[in-house]
């Protein structure tokens, strides 16, 4: 029998609400939310102790650093379930 995943992502234009309705559905079904950005904030201050304004800037000119946070990110929520994911 196949394990059935538990995960529900969000995703939509920055502003449209996705971690208000995230965090909401992640309350209610007690599942871990999870924020790209967050992750993303988190990673630039603890790798290279930028802001993301900062961090953001520095993407431009060594994209790799995109697919770093991807792949992080993606190996962090690969080995989770129940969560809820603003991505």
């Amino acid at each position: 029998m196949k394990k059935i995943e538990e995960r529900i992502i969000l995703s939509g234009f920055a502003g449209t609400g996705k971690t208000t309705v995230g965090k909401i559905l992640a309350e209610k079904l007690k599942y871990e939310f999870i924020s790209v950005g967050d992750f993303s904030r988190k990673f630039a201050f603890e790798n290279y102790g930028l802001n993301i304004n900062e961090f953001q800037q520095k993407c431009k000119k060594e994209p790799e650093l995109d697919k770093q946070i991807d792949k992080k990110f993606q190996e962090y929520c690969n080995n989770r379930e129940k969560l809820v994911i603003d991505y």
